[in-house]
């Protein structure tokens, strides 16, 4: 999938904002250069990711959200 959609950082901030705000991911902080520090789970580690792996993580989490909801299919 290309990552252009998002490449706006305000944009992947106010996701990242988002996933956090609804307990998807325990904790994001934008590191600069489009790399952010994410704990998925409150006693889970840090990991750096790259901005196309921040991307790939909110679009994930996007779709999941689509499918769950019925508005679209997994088979993205």
């Amino acid at each position: 999938m290309s990552t252009t959609v998002l490449a706006d950082r305000d944009l992947v901030a106010d996701f990242m904002a988002v996933l956090v705000r609804h307990y998807h991911i325990s904790s994001a902080q934008m590191l600069g250069d489009g790399q952010w520090e994410v704990r998925r789970s409150a006693g889970g580690p840090v990991e750096t990711l790259s901005s196309e792996q921040a991307e790939k993580l909110v679009m994930d989490h996007l779709i999941s959200e689509f499918v769950a909801c019925g508005l679209a299919s997994d088979d993205f």
